[in-house]
């Protein structure tokens, strides 16, 4: 999973260089870089997604543990893991939801 958030995060890196948008008119930069960002979306909405399933997988074991005899712990991982997901999922939505402008 890491390597997929990594993925998107180079992505976003390569599609919005800086030196990408020399050259171009006001105009032309504008339609580019809507361009950018509906390429980006597409690989945004994977990574919501894959952040949807961190928060999911903390959701199953609170409930296990209200239920099972014998609890599962809340070790640093998951605890690492579902603020790594919220916070995915808070700048995936910002990002995917940013204007041109």
């Amino acid at each position: 999973m890491v390597i997929i958030f990594q993925l998107i995060n180079f992505t976003y890196l390569d599609l919005f260089k800086e030196r990408r948008f020399l050259g171009f008119a006001e105009m032309g930069k504008m339609a580019y870089i809507e361009d950018c960002i509906k390429q980006y979306n597409k690989i945004n909405f994977l990574g919501s997604i894959f952040s949807s399933a961190l928060v999911f997988h903390l959701i199953e074991k609170l409930l296990f543990n209200c239920f099972a005899h014998k609890k599962l712990i809340m070790d640093t991982w998951t605890i690492i893991d579902i603020i790594s997901a919220v916070l995915n999922l808070f700048c995936f939505n910002v990002i995917g939801s940013v204007k041109p402008e």
